[in-house]
């Protein structure tokens, strides 16, 4: 009979598929349904006993011989045995072989019986009232003396035969061809994700890498707050001198510093100098030489700078801060420069990062045009130079020069 699963089943309704799908059809409907059954997703009791199902029906219909069996069993009554070949000869057309070799063999036998062959004389022995004692039986069926009826026919006898006994069990036929390989299953689907790991100890600080290449200079930062006010500067007095004074012909400028030295700066000449004298400057160096340095032009003494000199090296890397006060505004007062980037009152400011000699006493310095600005910035004042202030618009007498220097 057919195998016992499957009996009362319907292969291609639980793959869902149609009869007349195709195997790449019936593959993917097997994966899907597989899919659908696997333990991760499908928690179900029978989800198991589906699963084996699934498989068993996908078995007999992706195997060609198999679903062309299957389908005979299900499209009619015909009765499948187990391990018969696909190509067998029905057993009805063996034993219609067997019934037409029988009524055949019949028909001779009835066709000798007909023929006039000549009457069988019985033996004398076989007569009865002539030996009655001497009748035999034959050990077989049929008998062979003593035979009277005359329709008996020695012939059909000798043809037939009694009945033999079982012939010998035949030779065990051969081997049946191994059959072909299965398809190979389709890959599972993949597992979940496992729980996320411990996290594992710190590893040991790697060695330092090799300094990257410096990166761009960033923007300029937003101005600092500012320093605490310096120790307030020496001050140097200046006098001016008039035209036919015992010290300049000319006129000119005297200048007093805090220790009490007296120089001058006369008029005339281009590059003179306007006035020199020594100023406490503070811990770095007691006392320093300060001179304004002046240029003769367009027939004024125009500023060409301030040079320390005697400068002790222990105010190497310090900042110097020179203040140069322009003359107040006052009844009389003139202004002699023309430049209308600074005017009376204002402030001259000229500062510098001090760069000598650490172990010398006799260092100089010159700020001159590029160290020194207007305090007031505002409108064209933004733009003075040193070069545009008149020597005569220096301010007279005390605090007309203020000088720091500081860490």
């Amino acid at each position: 009979m057919i195998p016992k699963n499957w009996e009362d089943r319907d292969f291609y309704k639980e793959l869902k598929v149609d009869k007349t799908a195709s195997f790449s059809v019936i593959r993917a409907a097997y994966r899907d349904l597989i899919k659908s059954l696997h333990p991760d997703i499908n928690q179900s009791q029978n989800q198991n006993d589906e699963l084996v199902r699934v498989n068993e029906a996908f078995t007999v219909l992706a195997d060609p011989n198999k679903r062309a069996l299957y389908d005979q069993y299900v499209g009619g009554p015909e009765q499948i045995f187990v391990n018969q070949p696909l190509m067998a000869k029905p057993r009805a057309s063996v034993n219609s072989k067997l019934l037409s070799r029988s009524l055949l063999f019949i028909v001779l036998a009835l066709l000798v019986r007909n023929m006039n062959y000549p009457a069988i004389v019985p033996a004398t022995a076989d007569i009865p009232g002539q030996n009655s004692s001497s009748t035999q039986s034959n050990s077989g069926s049929t008998p062979t003396t003593g035979v009277s009826d005359p329709n008996f026919n020695q012939t059909l006898v000798l043809m037939a035969g009694p009945q033999g006994a079982p012939g010998v069990a035949g030779v065990s036929g051969k081997d049946g061809f191994v059959g072909l390989n299965g398809y190979q299953g389709s890959d599972g689907i993949a597992g979940a994700p496992g729980a996320t790991g411990a996290t594992g100890a710190t590893g040991a600080t790697g060695a330092a890498g090799a300094a990257g290449v410096a990166g761009v200079a960033g923007a300029a930062g937003a101005a600092g707050a500012a320093g605490a006010a310096g120790v307030a500067g020496a001050g140097v007095v200046i006098v001016s001198l008039a035209v036919d004074d015992a010290n300049c012909a000319l006129g000119g400028t005297k200048f007093i510093s805090t220790t009490g030295t007296v120089s001058y700066a006369c008029n005339g000449g281009s590059g003179a100098s306007l006035g020199s004298g020594f100023v406490s400057v503070g811990s770095c160096d007691p006392e320093v030489r300060l001179t304004l340095q002046s240029n003769y032009t367009g027939g004024d003494f125009m500023m060409a700078g301030v040079t320390l000199s005697e400068l002790s090296g222990l105010c190497n890397n310090q900042t110097v801060s020179i203040y140069l006060n322009v003359k107040a505004v006052g009844e009389g007062v003139e202004k002699f420069g023309t430049a209308n980037t600074y005017q009376l009152a204002d402030v001259i400011i000229c500062t510098q990062v001090l760069s000598i000699t650490a172990g010398s006493a006799t260092n100089t310095v010159v700020l001159g045009t590029a160290h020194c600005t207007n305090q007031n910035t505002a409108g064209t004042r933004a733009n003075f130079v040193l070069g545009d202030m008149s020597a005569r618009d220096m301010k007279d007498g005390e605090r007309a020069i203020a000088i720091q220097i500081s860490g």
